[in-house]
């Protein structure tokens, strides 16, 4: 019976919700909308997207690597931000290239010309 309990606990844990919009990246837990972590567009230098093994990342849940972090639920497509600090972040989501895309969008929409005085 406990090895069930916990099972449930660790399923409901293991998913979450990943936003990409005009204000940047905002993942929750599925079942709750707060505690929240966001990153804000202007924090974004790029994203891509690619396949990966989870153990490549460190392994299931949230990592911490040397050059960045990541939200790790599964093997599969992944989100990597490259941040203005220079570290990374990946979090792995279905159809990680589309929110890639809208993320450059977006980052290129709102980064200002070249002559233009910021």
């Amino acid at each position: 019976m406990g090895l069930i309990v916990i099972g449930l606990v660790c399923t409901a844990l293991a998913r979450c919700l990943v936003t990409v919009d005009r204000r940047g990246l905002a993942v929750a837990l599925w079942f709750a909308p707060r505690p929240r972590m966001r990153i804000p567009l202007d924090r974004i230098e790029r994203a891509t997207s690619r396949e990966v093994a989870a153990l490549s990342l460190g392994g299931w849940g949230y990592r911490v690597r040397g050059g960045g972090s990541a939200l790790v639920f599964r093997s599969g497509d992944a989100l990597f931000l490259t941040l203005a600090t220079g570290r990374e972040f990946a979090v792995t989501v279905d159809d990680a290239a589309t929110a890639a895309a809208l993320l450059n969008t977006l980052i290129e929409r709102d980064r200002p010309e070249a002559g233009e005085r910021g």
